[in-house]
């Protein structure tokens, strides 16, 4: 297997998230994306690997993922696009992952949501001013984060038209 892409985001000093349940979960509907993206773009892809952890501290997420592609020969890799799809993809996995550790059910996501999102994030465009952000505000955290016509503010999701 080739490693395509490793990205880190909000990285600080870290330790595995104990919540193996709720990562178990998040995991299916991650799968059920990535099979929905793997079919509209019919990508050559059938690894891959998403490592939750958390800084316990001040409880800040972190997202660590790697994207693997399947074949080991030089004509597997990805195309640039292929890769901003999959990092796309991935960011917005963050954002289940945050609503789900502000207390959000995961069970609360409907296998139309998921097919919804995943149709969103491959129509998206390939934008690199998308913003991640954590705000810390007293005791409250505000997560912001926008990506194409997703927008997500307190834990609701808005996607754009």
């Amino acid at each position: 297997m080739k490693l395509i892409h490793n990205e880190i985001l909000n990285a600080s000093n870290f330790t595995t998230n104990p919540n193996i349940d709720i990562v178990s979960q998040l995991l299916k509907i991650i799968r059920d994306i990535f099979d929905e993206i793997r079919d509209i773009y019919s990508l050559n892809v059938s690894a891959y690997f998403v490592t939750f952890l958390i800084q316990n501290t001040h409880d800040v997420h972190y997202v660590l993922y790697t994207v693997i592609d399947s074949e080991q020969n030089d004509k597997s890799m990805m195309s640039p696009r292929t890769i901003s799809i999959f990092f796309w993809f991935m960011t917005s996995i963050t954002l289940v992952y945050l609503l789900c550790a502000y207390g959000t059910k995961i069970e609360n996501i409907s296998d139309k949501i998921v097919i919804k999102l995943a149709q969103k994030i491959a129509n998206c465009e390939m934008k690199s001013t998308s913003k991640f952000l954590i705000i810390q505000q007293a005791d409250d955290y505000r997560v912001t984060f926008s990506i194409g016509n997703f927008l997500i503010i307190n834990k609701s999701i808005f996607i754009g038209v």
